[in-house]
């Protein structure tokens, strides 16, 4: 009994003081209320600053290391695969050549749709293609090429892939009619069509094409994507290898191989204080996992 005479006590008197205090001085709800915003925004800034930091940390892990490592181990299997195209060079190196997964990849439709961006002479891929059945549409600006059927089932369009529609002024004056994605299944009337193959050989600018297309979801239409990709025209290792993942966890693309670009040697270049000697040409494919 005692011990509760002793609680009452005690609660009345802080009750007391508090009321006394807050009807005697007013200034101590506007200062609890300052105080309370002041320390949410201290909280605030601080979550910022620990994001930029985390950031900048995941930026520096970004190297052309893992890069590499990941473009040299592709993550799938595919039991059975069909080389397309290429050419031998004087070394016996084959050149130009792609790959698609018929197992347990979805193969080729009859009367498969192909686009191939980037020909430079080299018609090898899509006379390949026409062979196995396929309707093939041709891309390239810098042929000096009008727009012409090149055979029953190959048409050579003098237009060029980009992450935006513009007409670039090139070397010797020539003008480069760019596209983007989109622009190609209107021409074509492909919009409600799925493309078997998308092949590109653009030289290093497959990775503002892939950013542009991955941000507007072009390949849900897609089911084989085939890529010799340029690593050495500028140094966003950690863009690219962003670029590659967000192809296999948004697109449900599934990278399947990997192979050097043997007529071309390695590349020695300065990269984070230190000298590498690296090849930075790669044949990449994916296929799309149309169970997702």
């Amino acid at each position: 009994m005692a011990n509760y005479r002793q609680k009452v006590k005690f609660r009345r008197i802080v009750q007391s003081i508090l009321f006394y205090k807050l009807t005697t001085h007013k200034w101590i709800i506007p200062v609890l209320i300052c105080s309370v915003a002041l320390l949410l925004l201290c909280c605030r800034t601080l979550r910022i600053l620990y994001l930029e930091w985390y950031d900048e940390s995941l930026r520096k892990l970004d190297t052309l290391d893992s890069l590499v490592a990941y473009i040299r181990h592709p993550p799938t299997l595919c039991k059975a695969a069909l080389t397309l195209g290429g050419e031998l060079d004087d070394k016996h190196h084959i050149d130009k050549d792609k790959v698609v997964c018929l197992k347990p990849g979805p193969g080729l439709r009859p009367n498969c749709i192909v686009y191939s961006f980037g020909i430079n002479g080299d018609w090898s891929f899509d006379e390949s293609m026409e062979k196995y059945g396929c309707r093939v549409y041709s891309f390239d600006p810098g042929m000096g090429l009008e727009n012409h059927n090149r055979s029953k089932k190959i048409s050579f369009y003098n237009l060029g892939i980009s992450d935006v529609n513009e007409n670039q002024i090139r070397k010797k004056n020539k003008t480069w009619r760019l596209r983007t994605f989109d622009y190609f299944m209107d021409l074509l009337g492909h919009r409600n069509e799925t493309i078997d193959v998308l092949k590109m050989d653009i030289r290093g600018s497959e990775w503002d094409v892939l950013k542009h297309m991955l941000n507007n979801e072009y390949f849900n239409r897609i089911r084989h994507l085939c890529i010799e990709t340029y690593l050495n025209f500028d140094k966003r290792w950690g863009e690219k290898l962003r670029i590659l993942k967000r192809l296999e966890n948004e697109a449900k693309m599934k990278f399947f191989s990997s192979r050097k670009n043997n007529v071309t040697g390695k590349n020695i270049f300065s990269n984070e204080d230190r000298k590498l000697s690296e090849q930075l040409l790669y044949e990449l494919a994916w296929y799309r996992d149309e169970k997702n």
